[in-house]
This record gives C-alpha cells, sequence and structure tokens, in this order.
C-alpha cells in the first residue's frame, strides 16, 4: 500500500529501541531482529548511522547532556574503524578513558544496547464527575446536595492520585437542552470538598442558569499535590482555602469587577485607577521584610569590665591582667577595685 502511495517506508524490529532505531534508518524495507541478536545485526552498519542515535536520545531521556558530534567519527575513522562491529570490539573501558561519556554512548549503540529501558507512559486521567438528574432542579440549595456527594468523589480520587485542582469546570444541562457552563480558577491546588461546593455555588449565585437544572457535570484541572510547611518565625498568611472562599464571597456580593488588587497604570492622570486579581506572592518565610535565621536563639555573653591602676597613668592595651614591668599592681587580689 506504502509503495502504490509513492511512500518509502523503513520498519525494524529489535529487542531495544537503539537497534531498531539504527536499522530502520540504515536499511530499506522491513527488518527483524531475533531477541538477543542486535549487537550481530548492527556489525555490518556502517559507523556513520549511530549519528541518528542522537535524535533517539532527545527523545528518550531529555536531561541528557552527552552528545557525540563529528569529532568523534572523525577519530574513529583515523582508528580504521568502519563498521559498528569494529565499535563494539573495542574495550569500553579505553573509550571511555579516551573519549568519555559520548564514547560509551557511542559503543552502547553499536552494542544495540539502551540507555533506559522501554517504559509504557500513562495517559493523563481525566477527574470528571456527571451526575442524570431523576427531577429538574431549580435553586441552589437542592444543587448544594448534589455538588456535595460530587466533590466528596473527586476528592478521593485527587487523593489516590496525589493531584490537586487548579480549575473547575461546571457544566449544567439544563431543561431546554443548553449547556450553562462556567470556568473557576482556584488560586492554588486545592483538594478540599466543602471548599469546592462553597466556591462553585457562589460562582453560580453570580451567575445564575435560565433554566432548570437536568444534569450536573464537574470537570478538574489538576496539579501534583504540594506540601507546605509553615514557618514558625514568619508572620501568619491566611490559606488558600480560606483566601479563595473569602474572595469568592465578596465577588458575589460586590460584583467580580469590584474585588481584586489595585495595579499601577501607566498613565499620567492620577485618578485612573485599575484593578487585578488579588494573589498572595508570598507564604511561610517568604513574607516581605522577614529576614530569618538558622536558629531561633542566639546566645550572647557580655565581657566583664576589666579595672587597672597604675603608678604611672600612661595608655596601655586592655585585656591584660599581667604587671608590666616598672608600673607595680596596687590592689592585691582579693581586693575591692576602684572603677
Amino acid at each position: 500500500m506504502a509503495q502504490a502511495q509513492g511512500l518509502a517506508v523503513r520498519v525494524a524490529l529489535a529487542g531495544t529501541m537503539t537497534a531498531a532505531w539504527v536499522l530502520a534508518h540504515a536499511r530499506a524495507g522491513t527488518t527483524v531482529v531475533p531477541a538477543g541478536a542486535e549487537a550481530a545485526a548492527l556489525a555490518s552498519v556502517p559507523l556513520g548511522w549511530l549519528g541518528t542515535v542522537a535524535e533517539l536520545d532527545r527523545a528518550g531521556t531529555p536531561d541528557m547532556k552527552v552528545r557525540a558530534n563529528e569529532d568523534h567519527f572523525a577519530t574513529f575513522a583515523r582508528w580504521g574503524l568502519r563498521s559498528c562491529g569494529d565499535l563494539a570490539a573495542l574495550p569500553r573501558a579505553d573509550l571511555h578513558a579516551r573519549m568519555g561519556d559520548a564514547g560509551v554512548r557511542l559503543h552502547q549503540a553499536a552494542c544495540g544496547e539502551d540507555v533506559v529501558p522501554l517504559t509504557s507512559v500513562d495517559e493523563s486521567r481525566h477527574f470528571t464527575d456527571r451526575m442524570v438528574l431523576e427531577w429538574p432542579i431549580d435553586g441552589l440549595e437542592p444543587l448544594s446536595f448534589v455538588l456535595a456527594r460530587q466533590c466528596e468523589r473527586l476528592v478521593a480520587a485527587l487523593e489516590r492520585a496525589d493531584r490537586g485542582a487548579i480549575a473547575i469546570t461546571t457544566q449544567l444541562t439544563l431543561v431546554d437542552k443548553t449547556v450553562h457552563t462556567r470556568v473557576l480558577e482556584l488560586p492554588a491546588p486545592l483538594r478540599d470538598a466543602r471548599v469546592w461546593r462553597t466556591l462553585v455555588l457562589l460562582d453560580l449565585e453570580s451567575h445564575p442558569p435560565p433554566a432548570a437544572i437536568d444534569a450536573v457535570a464537574l470537570s478538574l484541572e489538576v496539579t501534583p499535590g504540594h506540601i507546605l510547611q509553615g514557618s514558625l518565625f514568619a508572620h501568619a498568611v491566611p490559606s488558600e482555602e480560606d483566601l479563595s472562599t473569602l474572595m469568592a464571597r465578596l465577588g458575589a456580593l460586590m460584583g467580580e469587577s469590584r474585588v481584586g488588587a489595585p495595579l499601577v497604570l501607566d498613565t499620567f492622570d492620577g485618578r485612573q485607577v485599575g484593578m487585578g486579581p488579588f494573589r498572595l506572592r508570598f507564604r511561610g518565610s517568604e513574607v516581605p521584610g522577614f529576614r530569618g535565621s538558622g536558629s531561633g536563639v542566639q546566645r550572647f555573653t557580655g565581657s566583664a569590665p576589666l579595672h587597672r591602676r597604675t603608678a604611672k597613668p600612661e595608655p596601655r592595651k586592655a585585656g591584660s591582667s599581667e604587671p608590666e614591668p616598672g608600673n607595680p599592681r596596687t590592689s592585691e587580689p582579693g581586693e575591692p577595685r576602684e572603677p
């Protein structure tokens, strides 16, 4: 079929990704390599085809810093190496001593070895809960009971996956077959069913659906959960849950356009005022103005005063208790000293 369409297709099946990758580039048609015979199948392949391994390494191991370049292949040509079998016959330890990690990677590719094993990638999970109602509901109070059950199930799913919600999408299927959709952005990853329900209800209170509700669906946009350790030496700040609930209540009471943080506008008119979303830019020990140290308790010891009296008033160094020649001490040990 590919030939009928004028396409040149190369297929290689092998026990390792590296062997299949190099053989697919070097040989036309279909190549099948039995398990364990990767080095033998690559023995006759010219060394130049190992340059394609760099693209495979970038896709499989993005953090890998070692890449082969043209200088390595020029060195192999000076050594008289022509095929992958010639390179595979060299001791790997000697290659590492002369060419570093790049030489080791090329030796692994010539032997058909992978840097990392082939592992399957899990599909991204979708955290969605949908409930079809037996009878249409009209009002936020009966809707709150439905949202409570849905939020509890979603929280249980997030706890098992160690995730936190950063956005909640509410889709209400109405009796007139329309869908009322609201997207609620959260200031931080949250995993609290009561806070979710309160925020969704307050948002629907500001933007109520135009008809009765037949079905309710909640979808979450998630991110890996985080652990926040409070500081003993910093000013206390409100939690993300309390802040989200407070901002939602103020928005429902005053209007979303009247709640936020003031912004400085680039204008000469001092009467112009900008408004943006209110977010905490610090937490814990990152409170502005706080300069904490590693220890919470420091010990300060003061030095005892030194009293000396000499027969000849001359400037002397403080800190020495031994009398100098020609300047005998006039006070004996145990006698009170005069300041």
